[in-house]
């Protein structure tokens, strides 16, 4: 959906044994307008509310003016982590005002890692992504 989103996947015990945090989607993002931002680069969190741009189905718009700093400085930014207030995942911060929502994982490209990462074409792999975000509308870029 969105190319600038990377995943990985861990099996359910890999995750706990490194004490990761397992997420479940939220079901409907849409019910609510509050939402729960992780920062993923900084050491902050807070809360805002999210609008449905209908040019921008798979994405929810932030209200800037709604942002209220829980902890740390608040400043969202692309990769943050968007929930529900019941700690469901809406999405990831695709910029600092919207939010791609993920609803399933469909891949754009597969990258393999380990010996065979060297035969294969990861520049035209990664320039082909990023074409794909480049023709993004702007304000989604």
């Amino acid at each position: 959906m969105d190319p600038r989103m990377v995943l990985i996947p861990v099996p359910t015990n890999n995750a706990r044994a490194l004490g990761c945090k397992i997420y479940h989607f939220a079901k409907d993002p849409y019910v609510f307008q509050d939402a729960v931002l992780v920062g993923t680069r900084e050491d902050y969190y807070g809360e805002c509310k999210f609008q449905i741009d209908v040019s921008t189905p798979q994405y929810l718009k932030m209200d800037h003016n709604s942002l209220k700093g829980l902890f740390g400085k608040f400043n969202p930014s692309s990769g943050d982590l968007v929930l529900s207030k019941s700690g469901d995942l809406i999405g990831v911060m695709a910029n600092n005002s919207y939010c791609a929502v993920i609803r399933h994982f469909d891949t754009a490209a597969t990258l393999r890692f380990g010996p065979d990462g060297r035969n294969q074409p990861t520049a035209l792999t990664l320039s082909t992504l990023y074409s794909v975000v480049t023709d993004m509308p702007f304000k989604l870029q």
